[in-house]
Order: C-alpha cells, then sequence, then structure tokens
C-alpha cells in the first residue's frame, strides 16, 4: 500500500507508456500516478491505437522514449480463461507474441518494463504459494502467462532490478 508521495518521488520527471490503458488494471496506474506523481508524462494506449500482437506498430512508438512501460494489455473479455481455451492461438498471440513485442520496444527505448499480469500460472497443491512455489498451469490461459513471464526472466537476467520504498 502507497503511504505517501515521497514513496513514489523517483517517479518525478519520467515517462510512462502504459498498454490496455482503458482497461481495469491500465486505469488503475492512470489513477495511482495521478495522484502519487508529480511532473510525470504518461502515454495510454487501448487497442485501436497499440495492438501489442502487431511487432510493427508497437516499436513504431519508440520515440516516445518512455522510461517506463506498463504492460496491461490483455483479453478484453469478460472471461479471458474460458475464452483462451477455446482460442488458443489468439490466447497465444496476446500473451506470448504481445509481451515479445512490447519487450522489444523495452529493449529500444531502454525503459523498464512492468508486467503485473502473472495469473493462473500454479495449480494450487501447494499453499501457500511463495517464490519456492513451482508453477504448474492448468489452462491455456496459465500456460500463455507462465510463457510471457519466462520472456521477462530472459529479459531481466542481466539487469540490475532495484526497488526503493
Amino acid at each position: 500500500m502507497i503511504k505517501s508521495k515521497k514513496q513514489l518521488s523517483g517517479l518525478s520527471g519520467k515517462k510512462f507508456l502504459i498498454t490496455g490503458a482503458e482497461g481495469m488494471l491500465g486505469t488503475a496506474f492512470q489513477e495511482m500516478l495521478s495522484e502519487y506523481v508529480s511532473n510525470y508524462e504518461v502515454f495510454p494506449f487501448k487497442k485501436e491505437d497499440l495492438d501489442v500482437t502487431n511487432l510493427e506498430q508497437v516499436i513504431s512508438y519508440q520515440n516516445l522514449k518512455p522510461d517506463y512501460i506498463l504492460h496491461c494489455a490483455s483479453k478484453s473479455n469478460n472471461a479471458p480463461v474460458d475464452y483462451c481455451e477455446t482460442h488458443p492461438e489468439e490466447s497465444y498471440q496476446i500473451y506470448v507474441k504481445g509481451i515479445s513485442n512490447v519487450i522489444q520496444l523495452a529493449k529500444l527505448t531502454n525503459a523498464k518494463l512492468f508486467y503485473p499480469q502473472t495469473f493462473l500460472i500454479f495449480d494450487g497443491k501447494s499453499l501457500p504459494i511463495n517464490e519456492d512455489t513451482l508453477p504448474n498451469p492448468l489452462c491455456v490461459y496459465g500456460k500463455h502467462k507462465l510463457e510471457a513471464e519466462l520472456l521477462l526472466n530472459d529479459l531481466n537476467k542481466n539487469r540490475k532490478i532495484e526497488i526503493k520504498i
């Protein structure tokens, strides 16, 4: 829980590119930025403006030079898990190809990439879930989310990750 603007003061003056900006997470990030960060610039993109499955379109935004990419794009269906089961290729395009394309943009701009969507990659057999719990997705959606997370892990292998609170 954010307790003060001071905790996020290091984000002042930064540029944020948000995919899926009209969804629940994208909207929440915009609200948090406006409430807790001063002097920032945000580029909020909905699917019509930035289709993460289209590499050419994704990298065309490198001129914005974001400091942070908040990758919130997702299937906007009310039941994305069920949808992915019956549309596995589209699921792959959105979650695996999408993160791969956004990773390319992050590399081109040297932006930090935040992907707050790992969901359903665990089978629930081992509770509580912690850092030592091994993933074992039981559905297409979970498998694609895990694949996306593994791509992010590859991106971050050589990056120093620093978290200040």
